[in-house]
C-alpha cells in the first residue's frame, strides 16, 4: 500500500463448489484499471488457471482493488 492509511483484508469462504479468496484493498488513494497487466498479474491468472482451474476476477473499484479467486473443489483432498 502507498499510504498509511491503506488497509488489505483476505477473505476465504468454502462452498459447495469450491473455495473463493477475497483480496480486497481499502483506504489507499484511488485506483483504476491499468493499461496492461502487470508481472505479478499475470503470474496469479496464468498460474492459477493452468494449475487449479481457478477463475480470477479483478474489479478496479474506486475505493481499491478487488480480486476474487474461484478455485473448483475438485482440487482440494476429501478428509
Amino acid at each position: 500500500m502507498s499510504t498509511g492509511e491503506g488497509r488489505i483484508a483476505v477473505e476465504w469462504e468454502l462452498h459447495e463448489s469450491g473455495l473463493q479468496l477475497v483480496w480486497q484493498e481499502r483506504g489507499g488513494p484511488p485506483v483504476a484499471a491499468p493499461a496492461k497487466r502487470g508481472f505479478g498479474a499475470l503470474v496469479i491468472e496464468h498460474n492459477l488457471v493452468r494449475a487449479l482451474n481457478a477463475d480470477v476476477n479483478w474489479r478496479f473499484e474506486s475505493a481499491g482493488l478487488r480480486c476474487e479467486i474461484d478455485i473448483p473443489r475438485a482440487h482440494f483432498a476429501s478428509r
